[in-house]
């Protein structure tokens, strides 16, 4: 490839991220230009699932309905070496043992395939597909420009997770005035959206401590035990509403649980105070699958969530004090019916 031909290249990747549209169709038209530019048949993104079990659909072109639902992609057969990060061609999908679904890229015509992971600081959250229907070799320049568009992609893909999980707080913490279906529903969102390992929020008491009850969802009980149980450095840092990140549980000397992260297969935790004005309210705890650097954008955007959290709980706190008072006050008055026999004094004229 051409110097002229890859600046060409970069110039409609920046144009595709700089128009005003979704992270599906920004993806779509990368695909398209990529398609266009490399003269191959078609381009697949697929998004990793949240328990890495599944490569899901993100963006495509080229490719025909037919193909695209030959069913669901395992990715520890056919994109493993992408998600350890390499950049893998597979000279002929046809015989090639990594191809799970050979039959199907025989009746397509493919013969050369590109697995290019999308990789952002560390995080393998997906793959990029292209797809050639002739014997392909490619340049390592050319190899080198798929690497740095598949890492605009791979940005673009985390940005827009973190600002759907703010979008679906947001919404969901508004929808439900009970504290353990708002929490619970908290928990899940933010580990779903963001596809991580799990994630847990263990509230305040009022005299200080924290509660022994958590909300998780994607983690074990036996290692909720023990995370519940925090070490002093990492408390000390979120009493006074510092955010704490450790890049690596298993052996962070903050974490006095290191080898049951490890078992659980946690690498990087976040810890973020929930806190509503300068009072705590409790704590949301972020696992990943994998060590994971946050970038300041991201955590930016995680403290608004956190400060969504700490107002979720507060309300809810608050709804339930008043229903509280309510209750109180209806039962007063029902036994004071029950003794007056409901005969309700006559006031004076």
């Amino acid at each position: 490839m051409e110097c002229t031909e890859c600046v060409r290249i970069f110039e409609d990747i920046g144009l595709a991220l700089n128009a005003p549209v979704d992270t599906e169709e920004l993806l779509g038209n990368i695909a398209r230009r990529l398609v266009e530019r490399f003269r191959v048949a078609g381009c697949l993104i697929r998004l990793l699932s949240r328990d890495r079990r599944t490569l899901e659909e993100l963006a495509s072109y080229g490719l025909s309905e037919r193909f695209l639902s030959k069913g669901p992609v395992d990715p520890e057969r056919s994109v493993h070496e992408a998600l350890e990060g390499k950049l893998v061609v597979i000279s002929d999908c046809r015989t090639d043992p990594r191809i799970q679904y050979p039959a199907a890229h025989i009746e397509e015509g493919f013969i050369t395939v590109i697995n290019v992971p999308l990789a952002t600081r560390g995080q393998v959250v997906g793959v990029m597909r292209l797809y050639a229907k002739e014997a392909r070799s490619f340049s390592d320049q050319d190899l080198e420009v798929l690497q740095v568009v598949a890492s605009f992609c791979a940005s673009a893909v985390v940005h827009a997770m973190f600002h759907k999980v703010l979008r679906h707080i947001n919404k969901t913490v508004r929808s439900s005035l009970d504290l353990s279906e708002r929490l619970r529903a908290m928990v899940q969102l933010i580990a779903e959206d963001l596809r991580i390992k799990g994630c847990f929020i263990q509230l305040m008491e009022p005299s200080g401590a924290f509660s022994h009850r958590s909300f998780s969802t994607g983690l074990s009980q036996e290692f909720l035990d023990k995370a519940t149980s925090h070490s002093q450095v990492i408390l000390a840092d979120v009493m006074t509403g510092a955010t704490t990140a450790v890049l690596d549980a298993t052996t962070d000397p903050r974490i006095a649980f290191g080898q049951d992260a490890a078992r659980e297969g946690v690498a990087s935790m976040l810890f973020l105070p929930l806190l509503l004005g300068q009072k705590p309210m409790g704590l949301l705890i972020l696992c990943t699958h994998r060590p994971y650097e946050l970038s300041r954008d991201e955590l930016s955007l995680l403290k608004s969530i956190a400060d969504e959290g700490a107002l979720a709980i507060q309300n809810a706190l608050t709804y339930a004090a008043m229903k509280r008072q309510y209750d109180t006050l209806v039962d007063d008055f029902r036994h004071w019916v029950d003794q007056s026999g409901g005969v309700f004094p006559l006031t004076p004229s």
